[in-house]
């Protein structure tokens, strides 16, 4: 289980790592201007593609590496998206299992359902790699608090400004500057996705839940509205639901009425 669980994202992040290195060569084979950077640019520069970043320190000068980067872009940031989501979500089932341990085994049975990470929980993780990348991140602005963390907050945001650019003129530094941003990518949407969630629950705050009949839900490998699967699952069960609710709408009415003869009839004494 463990084999299955790790196999597939060290073959994913072992595939996004060559296609990062042929990246390079090929985008310097292409464009003369991008040939004269070093490596580790130029690993930064693919790196903040696929991230959707965007620093804007390099970029294609030529007609060919522009295809070429449009090409790497629409096959890389899938792979990219797709690394992050698995990280996120082995990193979430991490927190449950470590929570299960701390509280007792009889919560387990809450992994198997979709949980996500709690707010506060998001809250730290992404408040702690802000703090460590704003004392060991190198970057080209001010050595500042407030640069420093806006520095990282532009980057895992993915809004690249351009202002800041990481320094990665060392092994070292290229080797952390790619696992802080993507960590940092990992953490910023597991806690956009928690506050997500508090925000619908906002949004909904208050209102009756209406036509659930007719939600659409996966079963089986199609969809179909929950009316129809619970159709399905009284049929499963021997059990008709229509009658059943048939039943239940006759003892009420039987119910209603003999409240209203009790009431006539004490108004009668």
């Amino acid at each position: 289980q463990f084999n299955w669980l790790v196999l597939p994202q060290l073959l994913l992040s072992l595939g996004i790592s060559v296609y990062l290195v042929a990246g390079v060569y090929a985008f310097q084979a292409l464009d003369k201007d991008l040939a004269e950077k070093s490596f580790n640019e130029m690993l930064v520069f693919e790196i903040s593609t696929l991230a959707t970043i965007g620093y804007g320190d390099v970029s294609p000068r030529t007609t060919a590496a522009r295809a070429f980067c449009i090409a790497f872009s629409v096959a890389g940031i899938p792979l990219f998206l797709l690394m992050v989501a698995n990280i996120g979500k082995h990193l979430t089932k991490a927190f449950w299992h470590l929570y299960s341990v701390v509280v007792g085994k009889k919560q387990l049975g809450a992994l198997r359902g979709d949980l996500k990470m709690p707010l506060i929980v998001s809250l730290l993780l992404f408040t702690s790699i802000i703090v460590i990348g704003s004392e060991t991140m190198a970057h080209s602005g001010d050595e500042t608090l407030v640069d420093d963390v806006y520095f990282s907050f532009i980057s895992f945001a993915t809004v690249g400004f351009g202002d800041k650019v990481p320094i990665v003129d060392t092994t070292l530094r290229i080797i952390f500057g790619l696992v802080y941003i993507i960590a940092g990518v990992v953490a910023i949407s597991a806690l956009f996705t928690t506050f997500n969630d508090w925000l619908r629950k906002l949004h909904y705050l208050g209102r009756r839940f209406r036509g659930a009949r007719d939600v659409q839900v996966w079963m089986g490998g199609r969809s179909m509205p929950v009316s129809r699967l619970l159709t399905i699952v009284g049929e499963e069960f021997n059990v008709s639901l229509s009658s059943r609710h048939e039943e239940e709408e006759k003892a009420r009415k039987r119910y209603l009425m003999r409240k209203a003869t009790i009431a006539f009839l004490t108004k009668l004494r």
